[in-house]
């Protein structure tokens, strides 16, 4: 858990807002674009990259 934390950290705001909004709380790619004021593209964007980076930190966390 530690590892995740380290990696969202990482990320810029939106980003991480944007993954932990629907990891946690569930609300719909829409519902978080309205939420944060951004377009719902961006939101599915923001996800995608936070999973991408957290997958490949925790990784080569691992390896060493």
């Amino acid at each position: 858990m530690e590892l995740l934390e380290r990696a969202l950290a990482e990320l810029p705001v939106a980003c991480r807002d944007s993954f932990l909004l629907r990891k946690l709380e569930g609300p719909t790619h829409l519902q978080i674009a309205e939420r944060l004021c951004i377009s719902r593209a961006l939101v599915e964007k923001h996800i995608v990259n936070a999973m991408k980076h957290c997958r490949a930190r925790m990784r080569e966390w691992d390896a060493h």
